[in-house]
């Protein structure tokens, strides 16, 4: 099944094992990892179907959960 995205400039054309991570707007493979509780441009948090990439839970969504945790 081919599913079609709009990142905000383009349509972006997805295979099925594809989604278009939340944070960096690029197209990655897989499952995908939850934001929460990163925030969009405008402070508001993802729907709960929103996926992040791998590299962007690594760097943007863990630290900002320890952050959290711990401060």
């Amino acid at each position: 099944m081919t599913k079609y995205v709009y990142d905000g400039i383009h349509e972006i054309k997805l295979n099925k094992d594809e989604f278009l991570c939340c944070i960096c707007k690029e197209v990655a493979k897989g499952w995908g990892n939850n934001p929460d509780p990163v925030t969009d441009e405008s402070g508001k948090f993802f729907d709960e179907k929103a996926r992040c990439c791998d590299e962007c839970n690594d760097k943007v969504v863990i630290p900002k959960r320890l952050e959290e945790m711990l401060g």
